[in-house]
């Protein structure tokens, strides 16, 4: 007894009048900031189909083909690595023909609490929209030499906070922080400037970061700074300070900067 097709809720291979001699694939297109498995799960007509692969977790685009025997009905995506957050995995999955893309499935940031689905299913993030959030160090200059920090990859930032410390030397001089900021794909950008000067022999800690009311800007060797509240960047991201009244035995502190992370596919 044949199929009988209109009693079919989904496209299958004999629906198509090339179907018999053409070769079904799921392409699989990932990008990751974090080395994680990715598990696809599904259903077709012949059965359920699983695969998974690693991402290399470089940033870089990873593609893999995995044979079908019929277009699915159903299909899901998520990483299995509990390290994984939301913004730090993107995956693309798609149907391929003889080895032709012929249609996006679904597509998203996956981690091992949220994932991506065919037909598209409602799946209530961990975080909402937000991304990965996370701690970068930058490198630790040399005395009297400023912060030259530079951060590469498919990724999008939006700065949270940025720390850093300044040890002057003993020669009398006012010191006062500029820090140079990126914004967008731009360079130096902008800047965050103290509103303090730092004097000889002292040792401050500086906090950048998008503060609201500040009743001071200094107390107990720590000095604030503000910074507008969405400060987004992609590419290459550059930070860099200026001090003025450098003297030679000044002596920063590697910066932390704190962010939230997307990877960008």
């Amino acid at each position: 007894m044949g199929i009988k097709f209109p009693q079919l809720p989904f496209l299958t291979r004999e629906m198509l009048k090339f179907g018999s001699s053409s070769e079904l694939s799921l392409e699989v297109v990932s990008r990751a900031n974090i080395a994680n498995d990715i598990e696809i799960i599904g259903l077709t007509r012949s059965g359920v189909i699983k695969f998974n692969f690693t991402d290399s977790g470089d940033g870089s685009e990873n593609t893999n083909s995995f044979r079908i025997t019929d277009i699915p009905i159903s299909l899901t995506s998520f990483s299995t690595d509990v390290n994984v957050e939301k913004g730090d995995s993107f995956v693309s999955v798609y149907l391929a023909i003889s080895g032709e893309k012929v249609y996006k499935l679904c597509g998203g940031y996956v981690s091992v609490l949220s994932g991506i689905s065919y037909p598209q299913t409602h799946s209530e993030s961990e975080k909402g929209n937000r991304g990965s959030f996370t701690k970068e160090t930058g490198a630790d200059p040399n005395a009297g030499s400023d912060v030259f920090d530079q951060f590469t990859g498919n990724e999008l930032w939006r700065l949270h906070a940025i720390q850093i410390t300044l040890v002057t030397d003993a020669n009398a001089a006012d010191r006062r922080l500029h820090f140079n900021l990126p914004f967008g794909t731009s360079a130096n950008a902008t800047k965050a400037i103290s509103s303090v000067d730092q004097v000889a022999s002292t040792t401050v800690k500086y906090i950048i970061a998008a503060f609201g009311s500040m009743p001071t800007a200094a107390d107990n060797l720590t000095t604030l700074i503000p910074i507008p509240p969405d400060m987004w960047m992609s590419g290459t991201k550059t930070f860099s300070t200026s001090l003025i009244n450098k003297q030679v035995g000044d002596n920063f502190a590697a910066p932390l900067y704190f962010i939230e992370k997307f990877i960008e596919p």
